[in-house]
């Protein structure tokens, strides 16, 4: 694949315009909201010529004031580095995780660049190159900022991960939710969960006064799809206790759960930019998630004083194994 690739056009059935926002359906979908003062990023694609693309079509009117990372997972973060912005921002609880999963370290991200992340826009040469970028700034709870005359709300929204980050463009009526939502009825990735606050969330977004959500994996949406989303996260919850309540012990669930109907998760229009080896993972990030909620069944849904962490699973081997 070329090193560079050529420029991203208005036309690129991928691109979603909304006012001033942008959503860039690739693989992890990405956004921007344009200023008079700069861009506000968030997230970006994971393949780095990708990623330099969308860097380029941003700085062809401004330069990325603001890059914000919605949550620590590689898929998300391995662009922090490449888009260039003057500051990187992520909720605390993320800056801490990043250093736990695979983009803890520039050779632990380019083996995930190089296996599992590997899609067909792939460089080695840009891989060669390729160093991690922590934040610059952090923030818990809320953090909310004027560019350009425009208002930005960036919030904690712990649910597919315990430091997720929504993005409210306020004067665009955007909200970039990342993993938050995954379209459809399908039971989400769950494997750095919190479900009780997934719930909540869900209901923090449904009160937003927006006309569009962009997902981390999907065509941008309206108010309507959160339900179907509800749906899918109930799915995942009420399986997992189903099972408990049989009797079936952690390791069970993980074993021989199943309830993750992928044909219940809408289609997208960057789904050709999916990596291909995801799949080979996907059987693991699956068991990790009913592992993960199995956990949370064990507390009140009004919350406890008990600190999750991810579990220990590196994908990176388990990619090696399943393609060997």
């Amino acid at each position: 694949m070329a090193e560079k690739l050529p420029p991203l056009q208005e036309d690129d059935p991928r691109l979603f315009r909304m006012g001033d926002a942008y959503a860039f359906a690739t693989y992890p979908v990405c956004g921007v909201v344009f200023t008079d003062k700069g861009a506000v990023a968030i997230d970006g694609p994971m393949a780095p010529a990708t990623a330099l693309q969308w860097r380029a079509f941003i700085e062809n009117r401004v330069p990325v004031k603001f890059h914000i990372l919605c949550e620590h997972h590689e898929d998300h973060c391995a662009c922090c580095s490449v888009l260039g912005a003057d500051t990187l921002i992520s909720s605390e609880i993320t800056a801490a995780e990043l250093a736990r999963c695979a983009s803890g370290s520039t050779d632990g991200m380019r083996e995930t660049l190089r296996g599992w992340g590997r899609n067909r826009f792939f460089s080695e040469t840009l891989v060669e190159d390729y160093e991690v970028r922590r934040p610059e700034m952090t923030y818990t709870r809320r953090l909310s900022f004027t560019l350009g005359g425009k208002d930005f709300v960036v919030v904690e929204a712990p649910g597919h991960t315990r430091g997720s980050s929504i993005v409210h463009a306020v004067d665009d009526r955007v909200a970039f939710v990342a993993d938050a939502v995954f379209p459809g009825t399908c039971a989400p990735p769950a494997q750095s969960c919190d479900p009780w606050a997934w719930f909540q969330t869900l209901g923090m977004l449904e009160a937003l006064d927006v006309d569009w959500y962009v997902p981390g994996h999907g065509d941008p949406f309206d108010r309507s799809e959160l339900d179907s989303a509800r749906s899918g996260l109930h799915t995942l919850v009420d399986s997992v206790r189903d099972w408990k309540r049989q009797g079936w012990s952690r390791e069970r669930v993980m074993a021989e759960g199943d309830c993750f109907d992928r044909s219940l998760r809408k289609p997208y229009r960057g789904s050709d930019d999916v990596p291909p080896g995801l799949k080979l993972i996907a059987p693991k990030i699956q068991a990790e998630s009913l592992g993960a909620v199995y956990d949370y069944l064990d507390e009140h849904p009004s919350g406890s004083h008990r600190r999750h962490v991810d579990s220990e699973a590196n994908y990176n081997e388990i990619f090696a194994q399943c393609s060997a």
